[in-house]
């Protein structure tokens, strides 16, 4: 590959894995010597060198997010939290609800295991025998919803997929009662989701326990008045992050009703309280079927 060659391919690069493989410490070494802007006089040496930097980077250390345990970085396919004494409960409670889920075999479940990931290990220091950290292993490569805004198209997938996730855990009688941008990962070349927390996870119809104080207006206020988990909270949830998504951070949705880019029914029945979400996500099912073509849209995030 000639520096040329090289430099559009990074320039057009969206994720490390675009120009790195496994053996990334010897590609790294490779590409500067060939397109370092010392040696190489392409007018986009010095651009493509600070992608290629970039990417070095977020392999070795990961991309830095912060939910309601702290903070914690994004690999392409891992997830590490250092564990605290101010987070240890949060993290050990979230994985011991990620091992109830993992543990259900029945048919649904082991389909919806793949909305999970594929392990979530807990590190222990040597000396002291105490949880140091978290690491969470995805099957696919992952992003994180936070900070993201996205086409209707691909928002559609996504809400699809979380309804779908609402009505396993129905059926399983729990609801996560903490689904928000944080918790919730999009796998860019399938848009499928993997859920990566599980904090606040609770037997539905139970007193619910706790919830994420960060997205507390995003909970429907019955909650408050009742303190009983119930399944329409996971989708009330949901419907938030799509409207999160589609641009609206606040979620309140209101300014999406000027937005000639969003569906207009779409974002009424996302405004929409909804009580039987089985009837619920056969009517979203008809509003896709009736509105959008059906085919599948590269992501490329």
């Amino acid at each position: 590959m000639t520096d040329i060659e090289l430099i559009d391919k990074i320039i057009e690069s969206k994720k490390p894995s675009d120009i790195f493989t496994d053996e990334w410490k010897k590609e790294y070494l490779r590409y500067s010597k060939l397109i370092h802007p010392d040696t190489c006089s392409h007018s986009q040496a010095s651009n493509a060198m600070a992608i290629v930097n970039a990417y070095k980077d977020i392999i070795e250390n990961g991309t830095p997010y912060i939910d309601e345990a702290g903070a914690f970085k994004v690999f392409e396919k891992k997830i590490v939290y250092e564990i605290t004494d101010d987070n240890r409960k949060l993290i050990l409670k979230s994985v011991e609800n990620y091992k109830k889920l993992k543990a259900l075999n029945d048919k649904a479940s082991v389909n919806f295991h793949r909305y999970l990931p594929e392990s979530m290990l807990l590190a222990k220091d040597k000396i002291t025998g105490k949880y140091i950290q978290l690491i969470i292993n995805l099957k696919d490569r992952a992003v994180p919803l936070s900070q993201q805004k996205l086409p209707q198209i691909h928002v559609n997938w996504l809400f699809s997929r979380m309804f779908e996730f609402t009505l396993w855990l129905r059926q399983m009688n729990y609801s996560h009662m903490g689904l928000n941008p944080t918790t919730v990962f999009v796998v860019p070349e399938t848009h499928g989701i993997i859920v990566i927390n599980f904090y606040h996870m609770n037997e539905l119809y139970k007193k619910a326990n706790t919830i994420s104080a960060k997205y507390k207006m995003w909970y429907p206020t019955t909650l408050f008045m009742e303190k009983i988990a119930t399944p329409d909270i996971d989708l009330e949830l949901s419907k938030k992050i799509a409207l999160y998504l589609l641009g609206d951070k606040s979620s309140a949705g209101t300014k999406l009703k000027r937005d000639n880019d969003v569906n207009q029914e779409v974002l009424t029945f996302l405004l929409t309280k909804h009580q039987n979400i089985k009837d619920e996500y056969v009517q979203y099912r008809d509003l896709l079927a009736k509105n959008f073509e059906k085919k599948f849209y590269p992501l490329n995030l």
